[in-house]
């Protein structure tokens, strides 16, 4: 998994296989609620449940489970800067 700016307006979240060809994408175009594409567990800090948009439109529900507690945390963290950056540009 990669989390990316591509700028301050736009994130994307990356499967990729193990030979590092690219499985799906998110793109977060919205850096108010990047919910819509992330949505956490109830019952755990390390589980996700991530929205993959085709370009035509199509929707799917992809779930992550983290084996680490840190690497679910550098996620988020990873997405609140983006928070951060995409607030900063739009002066919200």
């Amino acid at each position: 998994m990669r989390v990316m700016m591509e700028n301050s307006v736009v994130c994307r979240i990356q499967l990729v296989n193990e030979d590092k060809s690219m499985f799906a994408e998110s793109k977060i175009t919205d850096g108010t609620n990047y919910d819509s594409h992330l949505q956490r567990a109830y019952d755990s800090t390390r589980a996700f449940a991530l929205v993959l948009v085709s370009e035509s439109g199509q929707k799917a529900s992809v779930g992550i489970i983290f084996s680490e507690r840190n690497d679910s945390f550098d996620l988020i963290q990873g997405l609140d800067e983006f928070k951060r950056s995409y607030m900063a540009e739009k002066g919200i």
